[in-house]
This record gives structure tokens, sequence and C-alpha cells, in this order.
């Protein structure tokens, strides 16, 4: 079974290039924190700083550390470089990218599949 991974983000341009880098990779991913975990393990969980009105991309991964403990946790954050710094500072987010240009989004998916069997859980923010 290959890594399975939860990306909550606005619809659109930014959640369809996270999950085509994944699954590029042959990452199984999904939209949903609740009904991943009811089907199975997740390796990690990617969320938008500001998913929707009702959500908070902290509050999800804050959710995903209790739920997933071993679970990888990336926050996005287009701009706002004082709340990257201190979700990572927090422990909330083992990964932030500042910014949604493409390479960063490649660079966040090899970093994935590298080192979720494997390798340095925390690394600072990716700009």
């Amino acid at each position: 079974m290959g890594l399975r991974v939860v990306v909550v983000a606005k619809a659109g341009a930014l959640r369809d290039r996270v999950c085509d880098a994944l699954q590029a990779r042959g990452v199984e991913t999904c939209g949903d924190l609740d009904a991943a975990m009811a089907s199975g393990p997740i390796d990690a969980v990617i969320a938008e700083l500001d998913p929707s009105p009702r959500k908070s991309g902290l509050g999800i991964l804050l959710a995903a550390s209790e739920r997933a403990p071993r679970a990888r946790r990336v926050l996005l954050v287009e701009g706002r470089a004082s709340i990257a710094d201190a979700a990572f500072a927090s422990g909330v987010a083992d990964r932030v990218l500042l910014g949604y240009v493409p390479p960063r989004i490649e660079a966040i998916a090899e970093w994935l599949t590298s080192t979720c069997e494997h390798g340095p859980r925390r690394i600072p923010a990716l700009s």
C-alpha cells in the first residue's frame, strides 16, 4: 500500500496542483480528514491556512496531530510569514510552504514521498 495524504485546501488550482504533484508520485490523496481516518492510517496532512470560512488549517493540523500523531503535517500559507513561523515553532506543522508556486509544491511532494518512511521530520519553511 502506498502513501495516503489528506489535502485540505480551497477548491480549484491550489488543491489540484498539490494533488497532481502527489499523485504523480503514486500517492493516494483525499480531501477529508475524517473520511481518510475512517478508511485507514494516513501518512500526512497538508492544510491551507484558511481552506474555507468554517475551517482553519491550524485546527485541521492540530486535529491530525491528536488523531494521527505519526502523520507529517504541512501548512500552506500565502504571504503571512509570521503565522508560518509560529505554526512551525509551536510544532503544529512539521513543514510550512510559503507561497503556492509550482516548484515549492513539487518540493513538498518530494519531501513527503522521501521522508514519510524515514528521514528528518521537521524542516523550516520552504520559501
